[in-house]
């Protein structure tokens, strides 16, 4: 599985084995080793905070002086950061999380039109985090962790670190989404029966 072999998807990619399936030898239920799980973009709240921010800056710049020029100065790099975001859901799909045979395709951000094919030997550990970070909002759910710095990427918008893969809620069309990714990753890591 080469970066270049996978395409992030539309969005509109069905689920492999989300079900238990029956063992017909035994009788008993097996537990899936593969998925795939799109991601989301949430476009209209890009575009949304991105005006908020941009009518601010516009409102700080009638109020002078130091202090409202620094005030624009923030709110319009806000506002521009949001619109970039609004219009990056236009130029690539969300992305797509695949978990296979071969490893693991992992976005690098999300609408950034960047998967890399992760290797099972370098995947290290996957975490399902409960609970938010904040009162405001929720931190990363999905965390998973590799060993050789990132697979070539240095620096992009949805990694704290060059080994780490951040995934947040807001991400995830499912709550459940996070939690099966992984298990199925740790019961590949052989950390799970």
């Amino acid at each position: 599985m080469n970066a270049s072999e996978i395409s992030p998807g539309d969005g509109a990619v069905a689920d492999a084995e989300t079900e238990p399936v029956v063992d017909t030898h035994a009788g008993r239920s097996v537990a899936p080793t593969s998925c795939e799980v799109p991601l989301l973009h949430a476009r209209w709240a890009g575009l949304l905070w991105g005006a908020v921010a941009l009518a601010l800056a516009l409102l700080c710049v009638r109020g002078g002086g130091p202090v409202g020029w620094t005030l624009t100065a923030l709110f319009g790099l806000l506002g521009v950061r949001a619109l970039a975001g609004f219009v990056a859901t236009f130029r690539h799909a969300p992305g797509v999380i695949v978990v296979g045979d071969d490893g693991l395709a992992l976005p690098t951000a999300l609408c950034s039109g960047l998967t890399l094919a992760v290797p099972w030997d370098r995947v290290r550990h996957a975490y399902h985090l409960h609970r938010g970070f904040s009162l405001t909002g929720a931190g990363p759910v999905l965390v998973v962790e590799v060993s050789g710095g990132g697979v070539g990427i240095s620096a992009t918008a949805g990694k704290l670190r060059d080994d780490l893969f951040v995934y947040p809620r807001s991400w995830f069309g499912g709550e459940d989404d996070p939690r099966r990714i992984a298990e199925i990753v740790n019961r590949r890591l052989g950390r799970i029966a």
